[in-house]
């Protein structure tokens, strides 16, 4: 069988995307858009999660908006950077392996270096990929769509010649529930417009 590949990455597809359809939106919107999310910056340079301290996940989405809003504003691109250069600890899973990847990603899009360990980060998302080639939730025995989903584009990021797994295609083909429509994961009763995306 042909591995499949992702190309052009999805990513920069997405990236695309959002900053033609934002572009429609007109300078007022981005300037307004762009102020807000710089207000919530933090003094360490992330932007905070639900419990009000910076974050990784709500970084990578500030990140997204920064860079496609207005990429002149340096001076906030910089301090982030500063924050994912000097985080305490290391990701715990998939979801925060793609949060750091994502966000250095775009940073390196706007001339901004964030080091990591490519090695660790493959590491760890590989302790959550399943014996078919899914990935399950941390701590699960069972594919996860969303999980699976954020691997790929992590293992896109960290190898971007590797092809994606035909193994995972087919164990997120199984999650298809009657009617069309996805589930999260094989015990999800019911497929949801998310999972189905």
């Amino acid at each position: 069988r042909e591995p499949c590949r992702l190309t052009p990455a999805y990513l920069d597809l997405l990236d695309g995307l959002l900053r033609s359809g934002l572009s429609a939106m007109g300078e007022a919107f981005s300037r307004l858009q762009a102020d807000y999310v710089c207000a919530a910056q933090r003094p360490d340079g992330g932007f905070p999660g639900r419990r009000g301290t910076s974050d990784t996940y709500y970084t990578e989405f500030a990140l997204r908006l920064l860079v496609a809003l207005s990429p002149e504003r340096t001076q906030p691109l910089r301090h982030a950077a500063e924050f994912l250069r000097y985080l305490p600890g290391r990701p715990r899973d998939v979801v925060q392996c793609f949060s750091l990847l994502n966000c250095r990603r775009l940073l390196a899009g706007v001339g901004l270096d964030v080091p990591v360990d490519s090695e660790a980060l493959s590491a760890i998302v590989d302790a959550q990929r399943l014996p078919g080639g899914s990935y399950a939730r941390p701590g699960g025995d069972g594919p996860s769509a969303y999980h699976t989903f954020l691997a790929t584009l992590c293992r896109q990021m960290l190898r971007p010649e590797a092809p994606v797994s035909r193994d995972a295609v087919d164990a997120i083909s199984g999650l298809q529930a009657p009617g069309g429509v996805f589930r999260e994961q094989p015990t999800g009763e019911l497929g949801t417009t998310k999972e189905t995306a």
